[in-house]
This record gives C-alpha cells, sequence and structure tokens, in this order.
C-alpha cells in the first residue's frame, strides 16, 4: 500500500501573500506562508509536499533536503509529437472533428498528444489543485504556441459530466496498482499516488462505455487486468503501457 503524504500550500515570493491566501482557499490546500528551503527540517513537513504558488507559474516539490526539478505541467513542443503513437493509433479510424473527453485529466499529457491531431477535446479534472496547475499548463501552452485552441477543462467529476452528455470518444486513464514498483511511476504520477486518496473509478468505464457513441479507451500497465475484468474489442501494447479499446 502507497504510503500517503500530505500537500502544504506555500507562495514564492513576499508580495504574493495576498494572492497566495485566496488561491490556497480555491484549490482547497492548507496554507502555510512563504517557502523556504530549509523546511524539511520541520517534522511537520519532512517528506511530504509543497505546492508553491507563483504569479508565473506553480508548481510543487518534495519536502526534502535534496535538491529535485519541481512537477507542474509542461508541454513539450506539438513538433516533437510522433504522428504514429499508440495512443494515436488507438484513435484510428476516428474523424477529427469528432467530440472527445479525457474523463480523468491528470496533468494532460496525453490530452495534449491526443490534441496534436485532433480539433476538439475536453479535460475533466474533479481534484482542484492538479485542476489548477493543469489550467496554467494549458494557459501557457497556448501564450507560447498559439495552436491547440480546441482544448476545453473543467474542473468536475465525468461522472457528473457524462450524466448530461455523451462524446464520440472517452480517454480513461485510472491510476495505476499501488501494487507496481514505485520506478514504475514518473515523478507527477507518483505525486497523485501518494497525495490523493484511493478512489476507485471503476464505475466510471461503465457510465463511459453507456456514453461514448464510438469508442473508450482504458490506459493500463500491460502486468494489470483489464479494468472490471471487461475484455475489450482490441488493445495497443507496449513494455509500459497498454491501450485497451472498446467499441461501442
Amino acid at each position: 500500500m502507497t504510503i500517503k503524504k500530505r500537500l502544504f500550500f506555500f507562495y514564492k515570493e513576499e508580495n504574493e501573500e495576498l494572492a497566495a491566501r485566496k488561491i490556497s482557499k480555491q484549490i482547497d490546500l492548507p496554507f502555510c506562508g512563504l517557502w523556504r528551503t530549509d523546511l524539511f527540517k520541520e517534522d511537520k513537513f519532512k517528506n511530504h509536499y509543497g505546492f508553491i504558488y507563483s504569479a508565473s507559474r506553480s508548481y510543487v516539490l518534495p519536502i526534502e533536503k535534496k535538491r529535485t526539478n519541481p512537477i507542474l505541467c509542461k508541454f513539450p513542443s506539438h513538433t516533437k509529437i510522433s504522428r504514429s503513437t499508440n495512443l494515436l493509433k488507438s484513435m484510428k479510424g476516428v474523424s477529427n472533428g469528432a467530440s472527445i473527453l479525457d474523463a480523468t485529466g491528470g496533468f494532460g499529457k496525453d490530452a495534449f498528444e491526443i490534441a496534436s491531431r485532433y480539433n476538439s477535446i475536453k479535460i475533466v479534472e474533479k481534484v482542484p489543485w492538479v485542476h489548477y496547475l493543469l489550467k496554467e499548463g494549458i494557459r501557457d501552452l497556448s501564450q507560447e504556441s498559439g495552436v491547440f485552441s480546441g482544448l476545453q477543462l473543467e474542473l468536475l467529476d465525468s461522472t457528473e459530466l457524462l450524466a448530461n452528455e455523451s462524446f464520440d470518444v472517452i480517454y480513461l486513464d485510472p491510476m495505476f496498482d499501488t501494487k507496481l514498483k514505485k520506478s514504475e511511476s514518473k515523478k507527477d504520477i507518483q505525486l497523485l499516488k501518494e497525495c490523493l486518496p484511493d478512489q476507485q473509478d471503476n464505475n466510471l468505464l461503465l457510465v463511459a462505455l453507456e456514453s461514448a457513441r464510438n469508442r473508450v479507451i482504458v490506459k493500463r500497465h500491460p502486468k494489470l487486468d483489464y479494468l472490471l475484468g471487461k475484455k475489450p474489442n482490441f488493445s495497443i501494447t507496449s513494455k509500459l503501457i497498454r491501450y485497451d479499446i472498446y467499441k461501442t
């Protein structure tokens, strides 16, 4: 079982305190003042995480002695995305004008990959602080490139959305099983595993299968069973990722 850690809210610059207090309430994280690099010396914070607010770009850092790179939503140049990734192969036959939902937004990398080819994709993320980081990433992406205008983001539970809307394609990326080795998870995924409560989104697959007009795509680790034991129409598998495609 993954050991749960806490996420504390800090701000980076002294003149950002008022804005930081407002944002901490908005994303429901405990406000803890100005960020310091020696916080790991305090038992309250040691080995947990800090959400560091900055007007330019917010990010998360583990509160520990060694230095590490910030965890944030930053997208690569769209020109670096291969036109033949397994995710895009799982979309074969879907028209460019199809309506697509990424129902488990996370840090948005898969939605960004889909948006490199398709015109309209809605991303739904229900955790406020994850949604905030993702919103900043999309904001900066738009400012830097002027593309991907079809990306839409909502702070919402996908099951609520799908009660009223349907899509041609619904993409699900349920968090990989905590039994997998830590080394098999990237830093951003490990952050989500350690800071979010254990939640089973299995019901989301059933809702998605009822709602999708063309297909549901589920991202899984090759070592894991099919979600809910439901066999897909076909799968596309690599060493680290399997995409299970359910035609509807």
